[in-house]
């Protein structure tokens, strides 16, 4: 099998609202006592129980909630079961609407509530980023091969964006879900956060090898692959001799095999 770059496990705990009876509106899952009035473009009106996009949605927060399974897990378990919802793009695109105002109105929900944007807890992002996370496969659902959703990590855009949703406090997550967010939203809900992250906030990711958050200019990536990233030469060496010399070229493969660059 072929080792794909390491793509950290979300295992959130969100506030999971009982879909029974149903909740009047989506985006207020995870909110107590929301005071946010703007839909912020998206159409979130619930479908009936029945219906392929709220049985999606229902699910993917319930197994959201769980520390036992990881995001990618419940998505691919989602995939298969759910056939229809990534078969079809009107199903998605309504998904993906609910799932950005849901993280929006979180995002908002903190910093309205007395969270500075720069003393935001790991906890707080942890509940936005399976959201935003989820928001990059289901946009990207073309990208997935073989029914497999691990596959779309050999994209090196793709996985370069889902590793940057990271609520170490280390890392530049609240400014990247800020921006990710904000290109989604037709209005201006998040443009002082936004504007606020990027005076703060320096862009960083992590090194494959020594796994500390550098910022983003002093990292090299892998000539190979092009999906793994190092601080110094030192860590590429010490990264290609303890398991990358086989994993490296088994992906340059597959990505010149489809095309991918």
């Amino acid at each position: 099998m072929i080792s794909l770059p390491v793509i950290e496990s979300t295992k959130p705990q969100l506030t999971f609202i009982s879909s029974s009876p149903v909740p009047k509106d989506w985006s207020l899952w995870g909110i107590e006592n929301p005071k946010i009035q703007c839909n912020h473009g998206c159409n979130t009106n619930i479908p009936q129980r029945d219906h392929p996009v709220y049985k999606f949605v229902d699910s993917f927060i319930e197994a959201a909630t769980s520390k036992s399974v990881s995001l990618t897990v419940s998505l691919q378990t989602l995939l298969t079961t759910m056939p229809q919802v990534w078969k079809e793009k009107t199903l998605r695109n309504e998904i993906v609407r609910i799932f950005i105002s849901i993280a929006t109105n979180q995002m908002m929900h903190e910093y309205q509530y007395g969270s500075l944007l720069s003393q935001f807890s790991t906890n707080s992002l942890s509940q936005i980023i399976p959201f935003t996370k989820a928001i990059i496969l289901i946009e990207n659902q073309d990208l997935i091969q073989d029914d497999d959703i691990l596959t779309i990590f050999y994209h090196p855009k793709i996985t370069a964006k889902y590793k940057n949703f990271n609520d170490d406090p280390n890392a530049s997550g609240r400014r990247d879900i800020l921006k990710f967010l904000s290109r989604r939203i037709s209005c201006s809900c998040l443009k002082d956060m936004h504007r606020q992250a990027r005076l703060t906030i320096t862009k960083t990711r992590r090194c494959e090898y020594c796994m500390e958050f550098k910022e983003r200019d002093e990292l090299m990536l892998c000539g190979g692959c092009r999906l793994l990233e190092y601080c110094s030469i030192e860590c590429q060496a010490a990264d290609w001799k303890r398991d990358h010399t086989k994993s490296c070229a088994q992906l340059a493969d597959h990505q010149h095999k489809h095309q991918i660059r």
